[in-house]
C-alpha cells in the first residue's frame, strides 16, 4: 500500500512539473482565458497556494480567532453615487464645496486602508478640513474582470472623473492615488488632457522599478511565468499577494505579539485590529492587469510614459496658456514596498515640475499610522488647498504649509 501511495505521489509531481514546463512566460492576455482542462489545473494549483499561504501566515489567523473580522472599518459615512461593472465611485457627507478630490485607491487590496478607522483616516481628515471628497473602489475582479488591463483602468479611471465633475457642477477634479493608484494618475496625466485636472498626489507611488528593493526585484525574474500565478478566473488569489509582501518584511509574529498585548486596551486594540483585518482581507488580482503590472515592471514602462507623454502633455499646457500641472510626490522614510528611490525618480524627469513631501513611518503607516496626521494629512489637505481644492476662503484648522522642493534630486529632500 505505501508503495502504490508513493507512485502516485510521484505521478503527482511529475505531472505538476510538466505543466509547470508548459506554461507560457509570456504575459499576453490571451493566456488569461483557458479551456476546461487548465482551469481545472489552475483550480488545483490555487487551492495548494492558499493552503500554504494559510499555513505560513498562521500568526494571522490568531488575529481572525481573536476576532478582527468583526472589527468595523470604512467608517465614514458616505453614498456610492456611480458604478462602473464591480467599480464603485463613493462620495463622503459633508460641506461638499468647491473643487473636489478623488481619491484613487491602490489596485491590489482593499480601500479601507484610506478610511480605516477613527483618528486612522485619511478621507476623514479630508472631510473634516471642509473637502468634498470621492473614494474610487476597484472591487473585487471575478472572470470577466480578469480581463481588464491597466489601459482598461486608466479609461474607468477617466469615467470616474466625468461622473464627479457632473455630480459637482465643477470644472476641475484634483486626484490623490495611493500606492498603484498613483501610478495609474500619473500615467492618466500623460495620455489624456489634463484640462480638467486640477492637481496630482501621488502617495507611496511606483515610478521606477528599476530602484532596488520592493516588490520589483520579485516581479523582475526573468524566470518567473505570470500564468503560474492565476486561479480558476484567471486571477491572482488574494492569499499568494498576501504572503508576497510578508516576504519582504516578515513582521508578523512580532504584530500578533503587539496585538495580544494591546487586547485589554479597547482604543489600542480597535486600531490595530482594523489594521489586522486590511491586512487579511487581501483583494484578488486580475490576470490582464498583473501582466500588465509585470510587463511594467521588467520594462519600465511607467519612466517612459512618463518621460515621452507627461512633458509632450505639460508642453500642450504652455501652448493653451495654463500653468504645469501641480504634482505631489508623497513618500516615507521607511517604505518597503516602494523604496524612496523607486517613486523620488520621477524629480529626475525632464519636463515635470514636482514637489516632495517625505514623511514618517512605512509604506501603510504614514498614510494610518498614529503620526499620520501630523506627518501627511494636514500638509496634504494644505498644499491642496493652495492649489484650488476646496471652497474659496476655507479654513484648515491645524494645517501646516507644505515644505517644497522642486524637482528634488534625491539627496536633497527635506525630511520632516
Amino acid at each position: 500500500m505505501p508503495g502504490i501511495l508513493l507512485e502516485l505521489l510521484l505521478v503527482v509531481i511529475g505531472v505538476g512539473v510538466l505543466a509547470v514546463m508548459l506554461e507560457s512566460p509570456s504575459t499576453d492576455h490571451a493566456l488569461v482565458r483557458c479551456g476546461p482542462f487548465l482551469r481545472a489545473v489552475r483550480r488545483l494549483r490555487s487551492t495548494v497556494v492558499r493552503a500554504v499561504a494559510a499555513i505560513t501566515s498562521w500568526p494571522h489567523l490568531v488575529d481572525v480567532l481573536l476576532g478582527v473580522r468583526n472589527t468595523p472599518v470604512a467608517t465614514t459615512p458616505g453614498d456610492v453615487v456611480l458604478r462602473l461593472g464591480n467599480c464603485t465611485l463613493s462620495r463622503y457627507h459633508g460641506q461638499h464645496r468647491g473643487e473636489p478630490v478623488l481619491l484613487v485607491h491602490s489596485l491590489v487590496t482593499r480601500p479601507w486602508i484610506l478610511d480605516l478607522a477613527p483618528g486612522h483616516s485619511l478621507a476623514a481628515s479630508l472631510v473634516d478640513a471642509g473637502f468634498d471628497v470621492f473614494l474610487l473602489d476597484w472591487g473585487d475582479p471575478g472572470r470577466e474582470e480578469a480581463l481588464l488591463g491597466f489601459d482598461d483602468h486608466v479609461r474607468l479611471l477617466a469615467l470616474a472623473e466625468d461622473h464627479v465633475l457632473q455630480v459637482t457642477g465643477e470644472a476641475r477634479v484634483h486626484l490623490v492615488g495611493y500606492c498603484a493608484g498613483g501610478t495609474l494618475g500619473l500615467v492618466r496625466s500623460a495620455v489624456l488632457s489634463d484640462e480638467r485636472l486640477g492637481s496630482l498626489t501621488v502617495i507611496a507611488t511606483p515610478v521606477d522599478c528599476t530602484a532596488p528593493g520592493g516588490m520589483s526585484r520579485v516581479l523582475a525574474i526573468p524566470a518567473m511565468k505570470p500564468v503560474l500565478a492565476l486561479d480558476a478566473d484567471g486571477c491572482v488569489p488574494g492569499a499568494a499577494i498576501r504572503e508576497a509582501f510578508h516576504l519582504l518584511s516578515p513582521r508578523a509574529l512580532r504584530s500578533v505579539l503587539y496585538g495580544l498585548k494591546v487586547r485589554r486596551d479597547p482604543v489600542a486594540w480597535y486600531g490595530y485590529s482594523a489594521l489586522a483585518r486590511w491586512v487579511w482581507e487581501q483583494r484578488k488580482l486580475g490576470g490582464a492587469l498583473f501582466f500588465d503590472t509585470v510587463r511594467m515592471v521588467r520594462d519600465n514602462t511607467v519612466v517612459t510614459v512618463l518621460r515621452d507623454g507627461r512633458s509632450g502633455a505639460e508642453l500642450r499646457r504652455r501652448a493653451r496658456g495654463q500653468k504645469p500641472l501641480p504634482l505631489l510626490a508623497c513618500v516615507a522614510e521607511r517604505d518597503h514596498i516602494v523604496p524612496l528611490a523607486m517613486t523620488l525618480a520621477i524629480t529626475g524627469i525632464e519636463g515635470i515640475d514636482v514637489e516632495v513631501l517625505q514623511c514618517r513611518g512605512g509604506h501603510v503607516s504614514m498614510l494610518s499610522g498614529s503620526r499620520a496626521g501630523r506627518s501627511l494629512w494636514s500638509d496634504l489637505a494644505a498644499w491642496l488647498r493652495s492649489h484650488g481644492a476646496g471652497a474659496p476662503g476655507l479654513e484648515l484648522t491645524g494645517s501646516a504649509p507644505v515644505r517644497r522642493r522642486r524637482r528634488s534630486a534625491l539627496g536633497e529632500v527635506h525630511l520632516h
